[in-house]
């Protein structure tokens, strides 16, 4: 399984407008085949921060995930809204999921 995090930071005043296009993209990606989790998170601190966390099946639903056209898509909206971003991606090693 593949991990995913991707933090970004909303310019001044577009905050409001960064997390409407965050919480589509979930939704515009959410049938993307090997995609497992896909959630985008906002600081309590600060709400200029977000933070992605997704999972994928394997390298290649990761690949065509960020090859889609969902993707280019929510890049271009976002573009001028985005002060910083880092991505990073994980290979998961071990979890629990207690009930």
């Amino acid at each position: 399984m593949i991990a995913v995090t991707a933090y970004i930071t909303a310019k001044p005043g577009q905050e409001n407008a960064l997390k409407a296009q965050l919480e589509a993209v979930i939704d515009a990606c959410a049938h993307q085949e090997g995609l497992i989790l896909y959630s985008v998170h906002q600081s309590l601190g600060n709400p200029a921060h977000f933070v992605f966390y997704e999972q994928f099946a394997s390298q290649e639903a990761l690949d065509k995930h960020a090859a889609s056209e969902e993707l280019r898509k929510h890049h271009e909206a976002t573009r001028d809204m985005v002060l910083e971003k880092s991505v990073e991606t994980w290979q998961m090693l071990n979890r629990v999921c207690p009930q």
